[in-house]
């Protein structure tokens, strides 16, 4: 049985022989193709790094851009609270400008005129017998206009006094107490203000005699250099030429 079928298969061989060049004269055509695949590959490789260095750098740079807006924004509104305490600061608002300055410090813990202001304030409260109430109730007391021609210093501070009341309606009484040497007790006063702050004009007044203010719990301080070596309530300049009375 094995011996018959043996001419078969050998005569289907020369069959088989026949398709071994052709399905080698196929190798060439896939070797062929094959760069052009890598090429393909590789070129698309490289556009999606492209467009993921792309889509990289638009992210960096929008990053960068809300940082700076971000930055411009605190800058701001650091410089707002800045200059709403020193407002409240020259109005003699002690607590809102603490306030204020405490917010900054806050915001941004170096900033060097923030913690010396809240130093300042600080310093001032630790003064005994400090009332910044006080000085926030006088300093919301408005003079419409305050001139002076050559008045004395003390007829200024009476001419404050009398006005305390007069704007508040009798609710406010103005006490002081002059440490300031007698030659700057007779320093001139001349000013013309309209429009101010009660603490303001007392700073102004003070300041001409080279003095400066401290509100205290019964009475506000006009103290001059090293303190003074003269101390006095001021009296009622009624036999004294009154300096021009504020309108």
């Amino acid at each position: 049985m094995v011996i018959s079928t043996a001419p078969a298969a050998i005569s289907t061989a020369p069959a088989v022989i026949s398709t071994v060049p052709a399905v080698i004269s196929t190798v060439p055509a896939v070797v062929l193709t094959a760069p052009a695949v890598i090429g393909m590959a590789l070129s698309f490789l490289l556009r999606m790094r492209h467009l993921a260095d792309m889509k990289l750098l638009q992210f960096s740079f929008s990053l960068l851009l809300a940082c700076v807006l971000g930055a411009t924004a605190f800058a701001a509104d650091v410089q707002k609270l800045m200059s709403e305490g020193q407002t409240a600061m020259i109005r003699g608002d002690i607590e809102t400008a603490k306030a204020k300055f405490q917010m900054v410090n806050q915001l941004d813990p170096r900033n060097v005129p923030a913690i010396a202001y809240l130093r300042q304030i600080e310093a001032q409260e630790k003064q005994k017998g400090a009332s910044p109430q006080q000085e926030k109730a006088l300093s919301q007391l408005i003079i419409p206009k305050l001139e002076f021609r050559e008045a004395t210093f003390t007829a200024a501070l009476d001419c404050l006094k009398r006005k305390a009341t007069e704007l508040s309606g009798g609710k406010q009484s103005v006490n002081f107490v002059v440490q300031v040497a007698p030659e700057s007790q007779n320093t001139p006063v001349t000013l013309n203000l309209q429009n101010i702050p009660f603490t303001e004009a007392l700073r102004y007044i003070a300041e001409l005699a080279g003095a400066k203010v401290e509100y205290q719990k019964f009475a506000i301080v006009i103290r001059g250099p090293g303190g003074g070596s003269t101390a006095s309530t001021t009296p009622d300049q009624s036999g004294s030429p009154a300096p021009a009375t504020p309108k």
